[in-house]
């Protein structure tokens, strides 16, 4: 009787839960079976129950449309709107149709039930929310969601359970460097980074992929090149203007504290937006002007490391954050967790363990 009460009350306040009802009323009847069998015949009860199940339903739909929408008006008024901006990859999403982009997904797990909205049937996603999946499949996808094990914990599970596409958050790997061999980045922005699985079970992606490019009148020798293509036209849209000027304000200030930190706001802004071949110049030039900043000399590094310039990038290690005197003078800018753990990936990728 408890648990019928309880069934039936979480059914009254949410919709989602309504077939709840029946399961509290098949309860009940199976409990009271013997004193309810002999009025099932009799008009009484049926009316009985059909006012049960309507007042049952009435709770429900005050509770979810009423109370919580403002009225059935205003809730379908509401569905023409997002009322929750930002929180899914909208645009990569138009992307990937664009693109003509189909079949497996694997993906943030916030994420199933919007790309299953709107790519099904042309995608499939790996979990659209509800949980539905065996403890393996749960625990795979739990170790592929920190981004700090998700090069590794990706290839584990694509090794289960193949998939064609990948959808996360940005950066999607750390270091915002992949294998090149494993992946191939199709869309990148503020929302989210796609990569498609570079591998021949995927040929006609990746195909597609090409064919999306050709018709906007580009081509590319490879897909390496295509990725290069796709970052640096993602790039523009993603560095704000009024950012720039105000660096450039600051560049023009009095103090070198100001200045070193509107010369590091556009080197740091063209490194998020993916062009870090044209961050590394104004980078050095706010840890040239003497002010420790070991956030600046980590994007820095970081920069020369994907550019391929090891031998700068362990120079820049040593000359801000090694040497005595750096040490010596007031950080303005110290490195936070995520920082952290940046520079012990890239101080291993560069064979530095001091």
């Amino acid at each position: 009787m408890v648990l019928a009460f309880v069934m039936t009350f979480i059914a009254t306040r949410s919709a989602r839960f309504g077939y709840l009802d029946l399961v509290a009323l098949t309860a009940l009847f199976g409990y009271y079976r013997n004193e309810i069998t002999p009025f099932l015949s009799k008009r009484s009860f049926i009316v009985v129950s059909l006012l049960v199940a309507l007042f049952l339903g009435w709770a429900a739909y005050n509770q979810s449309v009423t109370i919580e929408r403002r009225g059935l008006a205003a809730a379908v008024k509401d569905m023409k709107h997002d009322n929750q901006p930002g929180i899914y990859p909208d645009e990569a999403v138009k992307a990937m149709v664009r693109m003509g982009l189909t079949g497996r997904v694997f993906h943030l797990s916030a994420w199933g039930g919007h790309l299953l909205y709107h790519l099904f049937p042309d995608c499939k996603v790996f979990s659209d929310g509800r949980g539905n999946f065996t403890m393996r499949e749960r625990d795979l996808m739990v170790a592929a969601h920190r981004p700090w094990e998700r090069a590794q914990r990706l290839d584990e599970l694509y090794a289960e359970y193949p998939f064609d596409i990948v959808i996360f958050p940005p950066p999607m790997f750390p270091l915002k460097d992949w294998d090149y061999s494993k992946w191939i980045l199709v869309y990148t922005g503020p929302d989210a980074e796609v990569f498609l699985r570079n591998h021949p079970e995927n040929k006609e992606n990746i195909q597609r992929l090409a064919g999306y490019w050709r018709m906007m009148g580009l081509q590319f020798a490879d897909t390496l090149e295509m990725q290069r293509a796709v970052r640096h036209m993602m790039a523009v849209k993603m560095i704000p203007d009024d950012l720039d000027e105000q660096a450039r304000l600051q560049i023009e200030g009095e103090s070198p504290e100001q200045q070193a930190k509107g010369w590091a706001q556009l080197g740091i802004t063209r490194f998020e937006a993916g062009l870090w071949e044209t961050a590394s110049r104004p980078l050095s030039k706010a840890l040239a002007l003497n002010v420790r900043n070991d956030t600046t000399a980590l994007y820095l590094v970081w920069s020369l490391t994907l550019q391929g310039k090891q031998i700068e990038a362990r120079q820049a290690i040593w000359d801000f954050f090694i040497k005595k005197e750096v040490q010596a003078k007031t950080n303005q800018g110290p490195l936070n967790a995520s920082g952290h753990g940046v520079f012990e990936l890239l101080a291993n990728r560069l064979g530095i363990t001091q």
